[in-house]
């Protein structure tokens, strides 16, 4: 709840320089009631008879093996907190404070847990937790997203039964109130190792979110064993070899075309689903079938992740290349088809590359010549002439398919791992086919763009607002009046404002309006299916000059451009933003 309160109570009604002062006068009185509770705690001391001391219970002897498995206990909880948050925000659907459920799931098994000593509840979550990791397990190595409200909920549920399980098994293992001090200190290191393995070593150790898949089946390994499971047997070590063949097999049947084509079309099904159950379906059985034995389990579970990793399985195509950055996990898929190239940061595709000879060189996705876009580059073309074009944002590098000849087009891009792959020729060709003239600035656009010469920019694109965790210095009044010097006179500026669940055109003409600049927007929502077939996908687009005559030419004959002329709603600021405003489900 106090998580929640400051983007629903204190953002929307309270400038920073207010929200600084709240927390300090928070602080002052933080420390004014703990100074009168140790005065109170003085004076009741002093007060006191002194009463003649207990003997001292005698510590029970710890061994450093049970202080290892506490350490373990609550670090694989804390490590699923962070894996599941990451693996939902941006393997599956990227909304804004989604964080804060797997947050609230996280204390709740903690406060289930530690409430009694004698309950069922821990049991009960070990026996419930293989049935639910086992078709979930299969979902992340498919990274299947639809249908996303179920997906999210089992998602929450295979971490809620996981973490209830650890959390009571911490529980039952307490020591005697003597050793209760150490005890709270292993749990705490602990929770300190699990996460700092997500935050400092998955992320330059892995390639993927490897992390959550790896707590995954070490949540297997740790919840409490069934009756009469006894110790680790052979079986146990040579079962998941077992399961690592039979995906190995099944992939080699999958890549058999002709062979999967002929089943496929004797079972009346389509032929990619078939390859897929063939490599996945009979290793999650023969996994499912060892659910009793959690070390058999776990290790099983292991190797198929191990395996679907290995040979890049993904339910949206052919996974060519993953890579890992401070911005996270970004993935180049090409379709089964093998037609279209994309290029994925977790669930929010950046560009698209049609591979087919026609249409090789022609922007997809939201770029593409049909669409909002394409119509400001197609009718500002005749006074862009050689002129100077920033574009915020780099994906693909769709946007410089439509330079010219003499043009320099300059984008900015904070990520470089997305720079390095594309100006990749092996995977995309866009930068490297343009006819303008491209660099590209790595950093933050707006620090970067201060550093341009003023009234430089004909045309300035800002295409950085797709995923859910958006720049929002970047939509601020000083942003705006910073593009506005870096513009030229008659310069245009449009903002790319897709977003599955932010509003955010409305946000851009306020801004511009506070600056004394004019805005419209477009609404491309409908694509025919020959567009979308080539790559073509909806888009929403909003243009800025300092006055209509500037705009003109892309809005003055198509009814589709609306202009924004008096968009309610507050200005955001620097000091000010409210997302929850903005948020649309």
């Amino acid at each position: 709840l106090a998580l929640l309160s400051y983007p629903a109570l204190f953002e929307p009604f309270f400038r920073l320089r207010t929200q600084a002062l709240i927390w300090s006068a928070g602080y002052v009185l933080l420390v004014a009631v703990v100074a009168a509770c140790a005065v109170q705690a003085v004076r009741h001391h002093r007060s006191a008879r002194v009463r003649e001391a207990a003997p001292p219970e005698r510590a029970e002897p710890i061994p450093w093996r049970r202080r290892l498995f506490w350490v373990a206990l609550a670090a694989v909880p804390s490590s699923l907190l962070l894996g599941v948050t990451t693996y939902l925000t941006s393997n599956l659907t990227p909304i804004p404070l989604l964080w804060v459920v797997p947050l609230a799931v996280y204390l709740g098994t903690f406060i289930v847990a530690f409430q009694t000593r004698e309950s069922k509840v821990g049991a009960v979550a070990s026996r419930l937790f293989p049935l639910v990791a086992a078709p979930m397990s299969l979902a992340v190595v498919l990274e299947s997203s639809e249908p996303l409200l179920l997906l999210g909920a089992l998602h929450l549920l295979l971490f809620a039964v996981a973490a209830l399980a650890l959390h009571r098994r911490l529980a039952e293992d307490r020591p005697s109130a003597g050793r209760l001090t150490e005890f709270y200190l292993w749990v705490s290191v602990g929770g300190v190792l699990g996460g700092a393995f997500n935050a400092l070593v998955a992320p330059n150790a892995f390639s993927t979110v490897a992390e959550y898949p790896i707590a995954i089946v070490l949540a297997c390994l740790l919840v409490s064993p069934r009756p009469g499971e006894g110790g680790p047997r052979r079986l146990d070590f040579a079962y998941p070899v077992l399961v690592a063949a039979a995906a190995l097999a099944g992939w080699y049947a999958s890549r058999r075309t002709d062979l999967v084509a002929h089943w496929a079309e004797a079972m009346g099904i389509p032929s990619a689903p078939l390859g897929t159950v063939a490599m996945l379906g009979v290793p999650a059985i023969l996994a499912f079938l060892a659910v009793d034995r959690r070390l058999r389990f776990g290790l099983s579970l292991g190797a198929l992740f191990l395996v679907a990793t290995q040979l890049h399985v993904n339910s949206k195509g052919n996974v060519t290349y993953t890579a890992r950055s401070f911005f996270g996990v970004t993935r180049i898929v090409e379709t089964r088809d093998g037609r279209l190239r994309q290029l994925v940061h977790g669930n929010t595709l950046h560009g698209l590359q049609n591979l087919e000879p026609a249409y090789r060189r022609t922007p997809m996705t939201y770029y593409h010549p049909t669409g909002p876009i394409g119509e400001v580059f197609e009718k500002l073309k005749p006074s862009l002439g050689r002129a100077r074009i920033g574009l915020v944002g780099l994906g693909v590098g769709s946007l410089a398919a439509y330079g010219q000849p003499g043009q320099q087009m300059v984008f900015f891009e904070i990520d470089p791992l997305v720079e390095r792959i594309a100006r990749d020729p092996r995977f995309f060709t866009f930068l490297r086919d343009s006819k303008a003239d491209v660099r590209v600035v790595i950093g933050d656009a707006r620090l970067m763009l201060e550093r341009q010469p003023d009234a430089s920019f004909r045309l300035l694109v800002l295409d950085a607002f797709s995923s859910d965790s958006i720049p929002v210095h970047l939509l601020t009044r000083e942003a705006m009046r910073l593009y506005r010097q870096k513009l030229a006179a008659d310069g245009v500026m449009a903002f790319h404002v897709s977003n599955r669940y932010l509003v955010l055109h409305n946000v851009v003409a306020r801004t511009a309006q506070a600056e004394g600049m004019v805005a419209a927007y477009r609404d491309d929502t409908f694509v025919d299916d020959e567009l979308a077939i080539q790559g073509k996908t909806a888009s929403q687009w909003v243009v800025v000059g300092r006055s209509w005559s500037d705009l003109d030419p892309i809005v003055r004959h198509n009814p589709l451009w609306e202009r924004l002329e008096s968009p309610e709603g507050p200005v955001w600021s620097d000091d000010f933003s409210n997302l929850l405003q903005v948020f649309e489900l």
